[in-house]
């Protein structure tokens, strides 16, 4: 352990806990938190592809960008996103 890391262990109070772990309370409520972060994590793809490809390939048939298209077209290149919050 580094002398920093011994002096922010030392520096921070233990919180103690009767978590149980092992339980199958506890099990069932992992798998659970497991499934939602699984399902959170399609939808997050789902948007980033613009609302599935049926929703992309409907956009550009009408000539139109998507919304994630456009901002790309007003940043720089290369700046990504996060350019933007600086505005």
């Amino acid at each position: 352990m580094t002398s920093e890391a011994r002096e922010f262990s030392e520096a921070v109070p233990v919180i103690p806990s009767s978590l149980d772990t092992t339980s199958p309370e506890f099990e069932s409520n992992r798998r659970e938190t497991e499934t939602a972060v699984a399902e959170l994590r399609r939808r997050e793809a789902l948007v980033r592809e613009g609302g599935g490809q049926a929703a992309v390939e409907r956009h550009r048939s009408r000539g139109k960008l998507t919304a994630r298209e456009r901002i790309e077209g007003l940043l720089d290149p290369g700046r990504g996103a996060s350019a933007a919050t600086r505005w």
